[in-house]
């Protein structure tokens, strides 16, 4: 992932949501063959894969010493 996903995980996943909803107005137009939207997709996985992993970073370094996904109780 190169820097601006790295400094702003959530700006990109905003930019992957406006993505998806781009590709998903092209498919229903029917803009796109089957083989282009396989690729598009496999490529937003990726991208979405990458933006996951730094948001668990994020998410690790703002909580060091609690288990990703668990909360304190109070």
């Amino acid at each position: 992932m190169n820097g601006p996903e790295r400094a702003a995980p959530g700006a990109a996943l905003d930019r992957l949501i406006g993505d998806l909803e781009r590709t998903a107005d092209r498919l229903r137009a029917g803009d796109v063959d089957p083989a282009q939207a396989s690729e598009i997709v496999e490529a937003l996985a990726r991208t979405a894969a990458e933006i996951g992993a730094a948001l668990e970073r994020e998410a690790r370094a703002s909580a060091p010493g609690e288990p990703p996904g668990q909360e304190t109780l109070l």
